[in-house]
């Protein structure tokens, strides 16, 4: 898991659908949001500094890469 800047939010990987996703919950382990959905590993999530952006690893194009995205405000 990694926790945001501001500590309110953690972001996990966990197969919770079936493929490991990327998850943002609050701190407290409520209001589960999936992030991505696609049949390939996608991990290791970080944050950005300013708790705007996650960083993840996927294998999705066949290699592992690193993607990027946006976080939904709460």
């Amino acid at each position: 898991p990694a926790g945001s800047p501001d500590g309110a939010r953690i972001a996990v990987s966990s197969p919770l659908h079936g493929d490991y996703e990327i998850y943002v919950m609050n701190a407290d382990g409520s209001g589960v949001t999936r992030l991505t959905e696609h049949s390939a590993f996608d991990g290791l999530p970080a944050w950005s500094p300013d708790g705007t952006r996650i960083a993840f690893t996927s294998d999705r194009d066949g290699n592992d890469e690193i993607y990027v995205l946006y976080v939904p405000a709460r």
